[in-house]
């Protein structure tokens, strides 16, 4: 898993356009929240999988969204689970037809028999989830991809 250096967030320019990307992030984080306590994960992960309508990459909206979702994740009064903050990430990033990658990795030690953690890699870029991240042994990729040609 090669990517690039996360490049610092994009804040939008104009503060209503901030305010509106942090709100829509953070019903995101909620809705996800709540998906990932309700749902079971096998239907969350094959909606994941499901392909994208066209691709495009855009390095400037992956940042985007990457500001949003931590903006909205520190304002949130509860903390929001990182599988969570990555599932809505990916939704974000799927509406405007950005592939990426939500990894799930685990590690042992002497404190706790296992310890996971969730993060999203999209257009080589760690979006949510960077911190910390290289203690986990990543398992497992679930694919937000193109569509098939």
């Amino acid at each position: 898993m090669n990517e690039r250096p996360t490049a610092a967030p994009a804040r939008p320019a104009n503060l209503l356009h901030a305010i509106g990307a942090a709100a829509v992030a953070a019903l995101a984080l909620v809705v996800a929240d709540l998906f990932v306590r309700v749902v079971p994960f096998r239907l969350i992960a094959r909606r994941i999988e499901g392909p994208l309508r066209r691709q495009r990459s855009d390095v400037n909206a992956v940042r985007r969204v990457k500001w949003a979702i931590d903006a909205a994740h520190r304002r949130l009064p509860w903390n929001v689970p990182c599988l969570a903050t990555a599932i809505a990430a990916n939704r974000l990033l799927a509406r405007r037809d950005i592939p990426s990658e939500l990894w799930l990795g685990v590690k042992t030690s002497e404190a706790s028999p296992i310890d996971a953690h969730a993060w999203l890699v999209a257009d080589g870029c760690v979006v949510t989830g960077g911190a910390g991240r290289d203690a986990f042994r990543p398992l497992h990729a679930i694919v937000t991809a193109a569509p098939a040609r």
